[in-house]
C-alpha cells in the first residue's frame, strides 16, 4: 500500500534547461522527518529540459512523477493542471530555475506552520543572476523587495511573497488555484490574494531559495506587447478582487496606493534625470566628435592644398 506523502513539491518548467537539474537536486536533497514527493511538469520545453526531467524521474521513481506537454500551454494553465494532482496534505512550490539553498527548508517551514497554526508559509530569499552569481542577499529582510504579508498589501502593490518558497495546505491552495483563469496574466497573484483571505502568512526571515533574475521569463517579459498584456492583466485582477472582497480594509488599500504612487513619481523623476544627464553627456561627446572631425578635415585639407601647391610648382 502506498503511503500518502506529507508534502508534494510541485515544480513547473519551461525551457529551464541550464538550471532544472540543479533545482530538482535541491528538492530531492531535503532532509525531513516526514515524507514528500515531487511532481514535475514540463510545459513543452524545446531546450532539452524534458530529457533532464525524464532522466531524473527514471532515477528516482519512488520520489518523482513527471508530466510532459507536447506544446507549451503557459504557466497559469500548467499550474492549474498540476496543483489538483498533488497527493500530499501540504503543497510546496518551486519554479524550474529557483534552486533551494537549504536542505532543511521544508522542515523549517513545517515546524513553523505547526507552531503558528497558519496554513501558508514563505521565507526570505537570495537573488542570483542567470549564471548563479549572487546579486542580493536576503531580499525581504533588507527591503530589496517588500513582503506583501496582508491581503491589502498584495492587492495594492501587486504583491510578492516569493512563490518558490511557498508551503501551503493542499486543500486551500487547490481551492484558490481553481479560481484563477488558465490564461491569467500571472499564475501566483490571484492565488496569493485568495490565500491571504483564508489564512495568515507564516514568514521565516531565513533565505531558503535563490530567486533567479531571468529576463524573458513569464514575470519579466522582454517584449513591449507581452509586458503590456501582463500589466493590464494584473490591473484587471486588482479590479476584480476589489469587488470580490469588499470587506477588505479600503482605507489601508488607499494609503498603500497613495504611498506607492508617490514612490513611483520619485522613481520616474529619478530615471528622467538620469536619462537627461545621459542625453547631455551624449550631446557633449557628439560635439567633441564633430569638433575633432572638423579639425581633422581642416588639417587634411591643408595638407592636400600644400601638396597640390608643391606639384603645381614642379610642373
Amino acid at each position: 500500500m502506498s503511503i500518502v506523502p506529507a508534502i508534494t513539491v510541485i515544480c513547473t518548467c519551461y525551457n529551464k534547461g541550464p538550471w532544472i537539474e540543479e533545482v530538482l537536486a535541491s528538492i530531492l536533497n531535503q532532509k525531513t522527518s516526514f515524507s514528500f514527493d515531487v511532481l514535475v511538469v514540463d510545459d513543452g520545453s524545446s531546450d532539452g529540459s524534458a530529457d533532464t526531467i525524464r532522466r531524473i524521474a527514471e532515477t528516482n521513481p519512488e520520489k518523482v512523477t513527471a508530466l510532459f506537454h507536447e506544446k507549451n500551454q503557459g504557466i497559469s494553465s500548467t499550474w492549474k493542471e498540476a496543483c489538483p494532482l498533488a497527493q500530499g496534505e501540504w503543497i510546496a512550490r518551486c519554479d524550474g530555475d529557483d534552486p533551494w539553498i537549504r536542505e532543511d527548508k521544508l522542515q523549517l517551514q513545517m515546524d513553523e506552520l505547526n507552531k503558528t497554526g497558519y496554513l501558508w508559509s514563505t521565507t526570505d530569499f537570495d537573488m542570483i543572476d542567470a549564471d548563479g552569481k549572487l546579486i542580493e542577499a536576503s531580499g525581504f529582510e533588507r527591503g530589496i523587495i517588500p513582503l506583501a504579508d496582508t491581503y491589502e498589501k498584495m492587492l495594492a502593490t501587486k504583491g510578492f511573497t516569493m512563490s518558490s518558497t511557498w508551503v501551503a495546505r493542499a486543500d486551500i491552495l487547490k481551492e484558490c488555484t481553481a479560481c484563477i483563469s488558465p490564461d491569467a496574466a500571472d499564475d501566483t497573484f490571484e492565488v496569493q490574494l485568495g490565500l491571504s483571505q483564508r489564512t495568515r502568512l507564516a514568514y521565516l526571515p531565513i533565505a531558503t531559495v535563490a530567486y533567479r533574475i531571468n529576463h524573458g521569463s513569464d514575470s519579466k517579459p522582454m517584449e513591449l506587447e507581452d509586458a503590456k498584456a501582463r500589466f493590464e492583466g494584473l490591473r484587471d485582477s486588482q479590479l476584480a478582487y476589489l469587488e470580490k472582497y469588499p470587506e477588505a480594509d479600503m482605507e489601508e488599500i488607499a494609503r498603500l496606493l497613495i504611498r506607492r504612487d508617490a514612490d513611483n513619481d520619485v522613481e520616474i523623476f529619478t530615471r528622467d534625470r538620469r536619462i537627461g544627464a545621459l542625453e547631455e553627456e551624449l550631446a557633449a561627446v557628439r560635439a567633441e566628435r564633430d569638433a575633432a572631425k572638423k579639425a581633422y578635415d581642416e588639417v587634411t585639407n591643408s595638407k592636400r592644398w600644400r601638396l597640390a601647391s608643391v606639384f603645381d610648382k614642379k610642373k
